[in-house]
């Protein structure tokens, strides 16, 4: 077989949207988008060195709306444990192909006091969201439900204490993780 060909034949697998039994507009339908993960990765914190930067392991849970198959607007809040932290961001999600979404948002975060480093730490930024989708079904209304494959970074500005909010500076967190997404 001709390599062209079969390279073709592939993309047009992975990329074509999947017939529907109604053309209606069905998958255009706005619906309630769920998910779930198991996260972990680093938490940068401004006035740890790069050997104490600290490696952390949590939940995110996701919860918001569903507008059609491409775009969707959610809520992501993750707990880490090990260094306790807290984020929600609110995520603006485009899914140009069912296996893959792409979402950025704006975050808020609380990182705890952890053996008198520091007082507590919140901060506001920004964060990405790369996500790989394995579709193991498909329901009414373009629904879809996939294990998902996610990395996410989040960088934003750190101020320490509640009560001095003396600037600590810049952090970078990076999460990857392994869940279940209802889109």
């Amino acid at each position: 077989m001709n390599p062209r060909v079969l390279a073709g034949a592939l993309a047009f697998l992975f990329v074509a949207r999947p017939a529907r039994a109604q053309s209606n507009g069905d998958g255009d339908a706005t619906r309630v988008r769920l998910g779930v993960s198991v996260v972990s990765g680093i938490v940068e914190v401004p006035y740890a060195s790069l050997e104490t930067d600290p490696t952390t392991a949590g939940v995110a849970g996701r919860f918001g709306v569903q507008l059609g198959d491409r775009f969707a607007i959610f809520d992501q809040v993750n707990f880490t444990v090990f260094w306790l932290q807290l984020r929600d961001a609110i995520f603006f999600e485009w899914t140009p192909v069912d296996f893959f979404s792409v979402a950025a948002g704006p975050t808020i975060e609380w990182l705890a006091d952890i053996a008198g480093s520091a007082d507590s730490d919140w901060s506001i930024g920004g964060s990405v969201r790369l996500a790989l989708h394995a579709i193991f079904s498909r329901g009414a209304c373009g629904r879809r439900r996939a294990m998902t494959f996610s990395l996410e970074a989040s960088p934003s500005y750190a101020f320490a204490g509640w009560n001095t909010y003396s600037t600590s500076g810049f952090q970078l967190g990076v999460l990857g993780g392994v869940g279940l997404d209802w889109y």
